[in-house]
């Protein structure tokens, strides 16, 4: 559901974008229209949603850390893009200062920005300076985020799919078969292994 994560030497930074135009009706609900012309809808705020993917996020990373692992400590922020749109409306949900839109002459440093406010306040409430992410915890988090793995295939399953596959080709053949019977000409193209010359020989001693 998170549109960008952000590793860097400041923490962590989920970004919420929101391309093409958007707006609010009286009920709540927050319409996108994209280039194309095609509205979506949403109850939920992309101030919000930008919340709870943060909470998210740093609940999955935290359960899966070591109890006593100083990346418990990093800063874990989020911010709001609006790319396409000059967003002038104040929010009283979302700091002004953590919305991007097509005003914003730099995005690093808008980031930057962002990435600071969240790292004071989590300084605030500990009452102690966070600190951010070396290269070694940006790797480790890019692991967990997104581990490499390889998955292979098991014998099992290549003998199993093998036999679906004689038993797609003998349906198909059988289909031809009682086509013969019904047409005096037919005409049967396939690539090399289809079964066609065995499907020759079949009606050949038949007839």
């Amino acid at each position: 559901e998170i549109d960008f994560v952000l590793l860097s030497e400041y923490g962590v930074m989920c970004l919420e974008v929101k391309g093409g135009g958007v707006s609010r009706d009286a009920r709540g609900v927050w319409h996108y229209t994209d280039r194309f012309g095609n509205e979506h809808t949403a109850r939920e705020s992309p101030f919000r949603q930008a919340v709870t993917n943060l909470y998210s996020l740093r609940d999955y990373l935290h359960s899966r850390l070591p109890a006593d692992s100083p990346l418990r400590d990093v800063p874990f922020g989020c911010a709001v893009a609006f790319p396409d749109v000059s967003f002038t409306q104040t929010v009283a949900e979302f700091p002004a200062g953590l919305v991007y839109d097509n005003r914003t002459p730099d995005l690093t440093d808008f980031l930057r920005h962002a990435a600071r406010y969240w790292s004071d306040k989590l300084a605030g409430s500990r009452s102690a300076t966070s600190t951010g992410l070396d290269p070694a915890g940006i790797q480790q988090f890019a692991a967990l985020l997104r581990p490499d793995f390889r998955v292979l295939l098991r014998l099992s399953d290549i003998v199993r799919d093998t036999e679906t596959q004689l038993s797609r080709l003998t349906d198909e053949q059988m289909f031809f078969m009682d086509a013969i019977s019904l047409n005096d000409h037919i005409l049967v193209s396939g690539g090399a292994g289809t079964g066609k010359t065995a499907l020759g020989i079949e009606f050949a001693k038949r007839e």
